[in-house]
C-alpha cells in the first residue's frame, strides 16, 4: 500500500511539473498576433523604402523615371523613355 502511495505521489510530481511547462509556454493567438503587427510593420517599411526611392529618382533622372531594384537590393533610375507615336513619328 505504501507504495501505491509513492506511485501517486510520483505522478502528481510529474503532473504538477508538466502543468508548470505548459503554462511557461508562450500563447499560440498572442504569437499569432505578434507575426501580424511585424508583417504590417514590414510592409509600412517597404511602402516608405519605395516612396523615398521614387524620390531619389525623380531628383536624379527626372520626372516618370523608373524605380528598379537589381539582385542585390542597389536602386537603378532609369529617365523616362520616349515612345514613338504611331507611324514613327517620335
Amino acid at each position: 500500500m505504501r507504495a501505491l502511495g509513492n506511485w501517486c505521489l510520483a505522478c502528481a510530481a510529474c503532473a504538477l511539473l508538466l502543468a508548470a511547462q505548459l503554462l511557461d509556454e508562450p500563447d499560440l493567438s498572442q504569437a499569432l498576433a505578434d507575426e501580424a503587427a511585424h508583417a504590417a510593420q514590414l510592409e509600412s517599411l517597404d511602402r516608405q523604402i519605395q516612396r523615398t526611392a521614387e524620390a531619389v529618382c525623380l531628383a536624379e533622372a527626372g520626372p516618370g523615371a523608373q524605380v528598379l531594384w537589381t539582385h542585390q537590393g542597389d536602386l537603378v533610375c532609369r529617365p523616362q523613355s520616349h515612345t514613338v507615336a504611331q507611324g514613327g513619328q517620335p
